[in-house]
């Protein structure tokens, strides 16, 4: 083939006016909601995106200091983020200080003048002078040149070019300060503690340590100070006052979009050239609601932990404690509270983003399948370790992400269902549900009778001969409101976030989330389409998927016999290099999709429920329902950086569906990691030894400094053990 070569898109008729028209009225009306008389409400008054933008903005704005400054989100955030290491630097100082006041305290108190003349002072300063020593070499550096003190000067300067009056350039000044302060401290304390440790006069070094300590208490009272100052009292701080003023110049940002959008709709609405429509595709951006009510408004209906104590008598006493009207009511205010924005009959469902605060901790579990013992001890330890407070709402800075398949094959299908569509109702920006391939009711649910020990409050469920169809109808709903995939990342001082993914089998081929993790927005969906609608009936040809990518990856040329790797090793040039490895991940991600046919078992397969990894091997997008369409850790990495941007990146998944714990590696380091399978089931028979595994996982500011804790417990045992912190690749845990 020859060089340069594009994918070529089919050729489809242009929407008519009328359908333009349609289209363009049925986005003003998500923006700006309906009016009384059923019309599109263009003032934005009382309902609809745009309504609840500004009412987010406003609520921002009155908590945050007055007036906001002028600048952008991610400035905010960089400030916010200097404070935040500020606070670290000045409370790892206090400790430093406080301990050594109280060993000289301890030293000068205990100790003898005897004691002294036998050699202990000279001992004693000698510790002190050498701690001091590493803080001044630390600060100075070797020659003066190369240390903290002069790194941070240089970074002041660098702000001052960038910009003089900025916030960044005066918290790099004050910080320099700071360190060139306590460089002259540890300087005097040096040369104090030299003639301490080598005077022969013990009862005048007893005296001198002593005359030490109001020194280095006006120290510790300067610490504790400026740490007020930061952490203030009852949230009113300057760090907690950067952080209102971000949430609200963020707010300001989305609502403004969300205005801008609006008058062009209108504009368009008004032109008389049906060529001048602007069209936003079926995959643009759809924000979350920026602030979700806690509860549905006429919830009165349970808690959590009524659900936990019910569970607990289920669990211990053999007590059916299951309630079905309970249930129903809970699945119908879910419904109302998260209604799904994609049409079942043309999308698969929706993926979304969040971007999340520095030092987040992410809780993540795999497949329970009806594990209401593993559930409800995951919970009860995540209280110990602290995300959950007493009633099991979500403390801040916390994320809960459930991995999919809550149905089937256990005894607790329902009740592990309630008690998670509950948990996102108290806390609907806190808690993430994914859903796996038995969240249908037309492919999976009929395996409810495959465990020895018979759910029998689900199979009443979906098998009622009066209620039946309509209650599957009404799980159908509910699992319309999970999400397929959840992209979570933090923003670095930079402005560049990198994300982890979750999800539950793995993603389509031709879904392109550039668009998505490319937006300023912190929390954003987007719908993914079915491939080829219609043609799922056994006669119907096999067809690939490749018509399917956005324009985006079309325009990407490539060369589809060319060896890129050969050429990206002799490449030197970093532009020239990241060119040719975009053409590279473009070449093998459309050759697969190429491959991938479409699913004549149901149109409802996709592989963000059903994709399979595979161990060893080249990928195979086979056919979805008998498992037999996997990708290889390498091309994987390839859809991450097919997908990628100067602004974001995607660097890691995180998985269920294939029950077992296994991390999979490309270019050596760990790209996806499956979680198993809840191991209170039918499920410890078939994988002996395997210990029922979740992740405690904490942010940085880079995927690759984020850390992890395995919550581990043996099955049937009520003790879970949590392990030390590892790094997030660390393939042994």
């Amino acid at each position: 083939m020859a060089a340069g070569r594009a994918m070529h898109s089919p050729d489809h008729s242009e929407p008519s006016l009328s359908g333009q028209k349609t289209a363009i009225e049925a986005e003003l009306r998500h923006l700006c909601g309906t009016a009384a008389d059923g019309s599109i409400d263009v003032a934005a008054s009382s309902n609809g995106a745009l309504y609840a933008a500004r009412k987010t903005f406003q609520e921002k704005s009155s908590a945050a200091p007055s007036p906001l400054p002028q600048i952008s989100h991610k400035d905010a955030l960089q400030h916010y983020q200097g404070l935040e290491a500020k606070r670290e630097r000045l409370t790892s100082r206090r400790e430093e200080v406080t301990a050594i006041i109280g060993t000289i305290r301890s030293f000068t108190h205990s100790s003898t003048i005897s004691d002294l003349r036998q050699g202990s002072i000279h001992a004693f300063v000698s510790t002190l002078t050498h701690t001091w020593e590493r803080e001044k070499h630390r600060l100075c550096g070797d020659s003066g040149f190369n240390g903290e003190i002069n790194r941070a000067w240089v970074e002041y300067e660098r702000q001052k070019e960038i910009s003089p009056n900025s916030d960044a350039t005066r918290d790099a000044f004050t910080y320099y300060k700071s360190l060139d302060a306590r460089g002259a401290e540890i300087t005097n304390y040096l040369a104090g503690a030299v003639i301490y440790r080598d005077t022969s006069d013990a009862e005048a070094c007893m005296e001198a340590l002593k005359s030490l300590i109001p020194q280095i208490q006006d120290e510790e009272s300067d610490l504790n100070q400026d740490l007020e100052g930061l952490n203030g009292t009852s949230m009113n701080g300057e760090l907690d006052q950067a952080w209102k003023t971000y949430e609200a110049i963020q707010a300001k940002e989305h609502y403004q979009v969300l205005e801008s959008r609006k008058n062009a709709l209108l504009e368009d609405l008004r032109s008389n050239e049906s060529r001048s429509f602007t069209l936003i595709p079926r995959t643009a951006l759809t924000e979350l609601p920026a602030t979700v009510e806690p509860r549905h408004p006429d919830h009165r209906f349970t808690t959590v932990n009524d659900l936990m104590e019910a569970a607990e008598r289920s669990l211990t006493k053999g007590v059916n404690t299951f309630n079905q009207k309970l249930f129903k009511e809970l699945c119908t205010a879910n419904i109302e509270i998260f209604a799904p924005i994609h049409n079942p009959d043309t999308e698969f469902g929706c993926i979304e983003k969040k971007v999340v605060r520095p030092q987040t901790k992410i809780f993540v579990r795999a497949d329970l399948h009806g594990d209401l013992k593993s559930l409800t001890e995951n919970l009860k330890s995540l209280q110990k370790q602290g995300l959950l407070d007493e009633s099991f709402k979500c403390r801040p800075n916390v994320q809960l992400v459930f991995l999919g398949d809550y149905c089937d094959r256990g005894k607790y299908t329902l009740e592990v269902l309630q008690i998670l569509i509950t948990l996102r109702m108290e806390n609907p920006d806190q808690v993430t549900l994914i859903r796996g391939n038995h969240e249908s009711s037309v492919e999976n649910l009929g395996n409810c009778h495959i465990s020895k020990d018979p759910d029998l409050n689900f199979q009443g469920l979906l098998q009622s001969p009066e209620q039946g169809a309509e209650n599957r109808a009404l799980l159908d709903r509910l699992f319309d409101t999970l999400t397929l995939a959840c992209f979570i990342g933090e923003q670095t001082a930079s402005g560049k976030i990198e994300y982890t993914m979750f999800t539950h089998g793995l993603f389509e081929l031709y879904t392109d989330v550039y668009g998505l993790l490319n937006t300023a927005e912190p929390s954003a969906k987007i719908p993914v389409p079915k491939a080829h609608v219609g043609a799922y009936d056994e006669t119907a040809p096999a067809k690939g998927v490749q018509d399917l990518f956005s324009e985006r990856v079309k325009a990407i040329r490539f060369e589809s016999k060319k060896n890129y790797q050969e050429e990206i090793s002799r490449t030197r040039d970093p532009d020239a290099r990241k060119r040719l490895e975009l053409e590279r991940a473009a070449q093998r991600i459309c050759a697969l999709a190429e491959a991938d046919i479409t699913r004549p078992s149901g149109p409802n397969l996709t592989a963000f429920n059903w994709g399979d990894m595979t161990e060893r091997g080249d990928s195979v997008p086979g056919w979805m329902g008998t498992r037999e369409w996997k990708l290889c850790a390498d091309d994987v990495s390839l859809f991450f950086l097919l997908n990628r941007s100067e602004n974001h990146s995607v660097e890691l998944a995180f998985r269920g569906h294939q029950h077992k714990m296994q991390h999979y590696i490309s270019d050596g380091k760990v790209v996806v990691t499956t979680l198993p399978v809840g191991m209170d089931s039918i499920y410890k028979q078939h994988f002996p030894g395997q210990q029922d595994t979740c992740y405690i996982i904490t942010t940085k500011k880079t995927v690759k400094e984020w850390q992890k804790e395995a919550m581990l417990r043996s099955p049937g045992k009520p003790v879970t053990v949590v392990s030390k912190v590892y790094s997030i690749d660390n393939a042994w845990v």
